[in-house]
């Protein structure tokens, strides 16, 4: 090849001398020669890569050819996160020096509405065939889980804009589009918080230790203060559903540090057998002290969907479930054989609370607790504590307040809230029996307990009897409700049980009773919730 090389370029070295004598120059001839010379050095090439060595060039030159076609985007500055958040709703300004019926909010202007005809029917008579006593009979199935069933402190989520965002069923009745109890119920969850032990529960002889103001002197003549040391549980409960009926959980609300510090000393409580503030030697407030607390953390599960709740809620369900009487009701004690009315109400209301938010709650302690309340009341629709001519609940050293139909009323409530028809004559007569007994704010009256119940039980019923009862149970909690200092938002503890609670007790509860325009929807009349 180097031979046939050095031919060719001496041939065209004589070519160019003799175009440089000859002054001429043969175009096809050096065409002809500088083609074979390309041939020869193409040839050349094909050689080369044909080896290892070229084969590893030409895969690095075809890479580098790729990496050139790849856009690589030049480094951005990183965006500023944006963090969506729901804005709690915000507390007016309070003023404690004016009456709590006296404040003023902004009215809500409410859309108009097209009158419709109203046509007068009579309320529709149960046919299914009631069991047991004709008079006392349910026909409703109290495992209805439905989250329309209004049952008890915290049978389902309230129905209002206090316990849900999109505020159905906020209000029912009042002026201004709001409930005339408002300004109270905020009062008296200031005061709550105001003497939350620092650990988190509510302390019932010693609040006034706790008072942010620094210290609360008790006045004398002003009923019991301070209730009993071993209700710390219960009233920590109680004091908990106030907030949550006002909207309030652990995890939103205005005063939900108030309810998470509450709720982490309620946990704290529980035994192994998953009793709450429940002690077999220890006096007849345990099984109130349970019932009370498994309510509360229902309720807070429920509303919070918090499922770190579940497992505890749960097992104070089945403490509850295991305490109860076989096919009847409960007493102070695990299976004590006695039934009464009282404790058989809160443990009816903890177990719908836990039903609805979807704990595992057996069908026969419904049934069976059902069972009781027949058997307790009278053909008069009267529910008597340990049977239909029992009377009612009472404290020994209580005998000067004046009797009132308190077992009648928790019988009414978890019976309405359990779904039974309000046209049932049982519960038409035990409505007009707590009618005939309204609110008296007296020395010898006064009794919270009672107000509660029969608050709840008729504001179902509705009508002239729920409109006579509404105004007297208002005008007698609003102009008695503190105003000023220390004690503003609270009321004086002169109730038949506040020698239990003392005034944590009184205001709890009564605020419970006043949220009662938004806490629950209505039963429509002769129809149970589906």
């Amino acid at each position: 090849m180097k031979h046939r090389e050095t031919m060719v370029k001496e041939r065209v070295e004589r070519d160019e001398a003799s175009w440089e004598e000859s002054d001429t120059w043969d175009e096809e001839l050096a065409a002809e020669e500088y083609e074979e010379l390309n041939q020869s050095i193409g040839r050349r090439l094909a050689a080369k890569l044909g080896t290892a060595y070229g084969i590893s060039i030409l895969a690095h030159v075809a890479l580098l050819v790729i990496l050139g076609l790849i856009v690589i985007a030049a480094p951005q500055p990183p965006a500023k996160a944006v963090v969506l958040v729901q804005v709690p709703a915000k507390l007016k300004p309070y003023d404690p020096e004016l009456k709590k019926d006296d404040q003023k909010q902004p009215e809500i202007p409410l859309p108009p509405t097209e009158s419709e005809p109203v046509v007068m029917t009579e309320e529709p008579i149960a046919s299914e065939q009631p069991k047991g006593e004709p008079e006392n009979a349910s026909n409703k199935d109290l495992e209805d889980v439905s989250f329309s069933d209004a049952f008890g402190l915290a049978g389902g989520p309230p129905a209002g804009a206090r316990g849900r965002a999109d505020g159905i069923g906020r209000f029912v009745g009042g002026p201004n589009g709001r409930p005339p109890s408002e300004d109270a119920v905020d009062a008296g969850l200031r005061w709550l918080k105001r003497h939350q032990s620092p650990d988190g529960r509510w302390d019932s002889d010693g609040w006034q230790g706790n008072c942010e103001s620094g210290g609360c002197k008790v006045v004398p003549g002003t009923g019991h203060d301070t209730g009993g040391s071993h209700y710390d549980v219960g009233l920590t409960g109680l004091a908990i559903l106030a907030y949550t009926g006002h909207g309030n959980t652990h995890r939103f609300g205005p005063f939900k540090l108030t309810v998470h510090n509450a709720l982490r000393w309620l946990r704290a409580q529980q035994q192994s057998d998953g009793s709450l503030g429940f002690h077999e030697a220890g006096d007849h407030g345990g099984m109130y002290n349970h019932a009370l607390a498994t309510m509360a953390l229902a309720e807070l599960y429920g509303t919070s969907r918090d499922f770190t709740l579940r497992r505890g809620a749960q097992r104070a369900v089945d403490f509850c479930v295991k305490a109860q009487n076989p096919n009847l009701g409960w007493k102070y004690r695990i299976k004590e054989g006695k039934n009464d009315t009282s404790v058989t109400g809160w443990m009816v209301l903890a177990l719908k609370a836990a039903k609805t938010a979807g704990l595992e709650v057996p069908h026969e302690a419904f049934e069976g607790a059902n069972r009781w309340f027949q058997r307790a009341t009278s053909t008069r629709g009267e529910a008597g504590y340990e049977g239909p001519s029992g009377g009612s609940a009472m404290l020994a050293g209580n005998e000067r307040f004046t009797p009132a139909p308190t077992m009648t009323a928790v019988s009414v409530v978890c019976r309405v809230f359990g779904g039974e028809r309000l046209s049932t004559d049982a519960l038409r007569r035990g409505a007009q029996v707590i009618a005939d007994k309204p609110p008296l704010w007296d020395t010898n009256s006064v009794n919270f307990y009672y107000w509660y119940y029969g608050t709840y039980a008729l504001f179902q019923f509705a009508g002239p009897r729920w409109d006579t009862w509404s105004q007297a149970m208002l005008g007698a909690l609003l102009p008695n409700q503190k105003s000023g200092a220390c004690h503003d938002g609270s009321w004086e503890p002169i109730g038949e049980w506040c020698v239990a609670g003392g005034r944590v007790y009184a205001v709890a509860l009564n605020v419970l009773t006043l949220e009662v325009w938004y806490r629950y929807k209505r039963q429509q009349p002769g129809q149970s919730p589906r």
